[in-house]
């Protein structure tokens, strides 16, 4: 069992040491500049140690505004472009050689489920039928 927390965040910065939270998770955040690994890398200096997973990292299409985050959390978050599909598969690579037993993934457009005549969020350009064959998803 574990919690997904708002991020960018660690799980293990608040319940690190709850009996039940089995393994620890991340979410990374979306945008260009994201040091992944760094997410990662912090819980294996934290002890009892757990696996980690990235349960939220690049959404290719999303740049998650600022004014969305707690106060707190703005300054790790400086990315200045959405994310893409090399950014996508990128924090894939980094979470798992950094030493996650994986990540997730998702898609700007999957997320929201966007269609016509729903308004987008975060600036969607695909459908959520068309982002399912993103060059990342596979």
């Amino acid at each position: 069992m574990t919690y997904h927390t708002f991020g960018p965040g660690h799980v293990s910065d608040y319940i690190h040491d709850e009996p039940w939270l089995d393994f620890t998770s991340a979410q990374s955040s979306h945008g260009d500049l994201v040091e992944r690994w760094r997410f990662i890398e912090k819980h294996w200096d934290r002890q009892p140690i757990k696996p980690v997973i990235d349960l939220e990292s690049s959404y290719p299409g999303a740049l998650i505004p600022a004014a969305w985050m707690p106060a707190h959390l703005r300054a790790a978050h400086r990315s200045t472009k959405p994310s893409n599909d090399d950014h996508a598969r990128r924090a894939a690579y980094w979470a798992v050689f950094a030493g996650a037993f994986g990540h997730t993934y998702g898609h700007n457009s999957i997320w929201q489920r966007h269609a016509p005549p729903r308004k987008a969020v975060l600036d969607s350009k695909l459908t959520w039928q068309e982002a399912l064959d993103a060059p990342s998803a596979t």
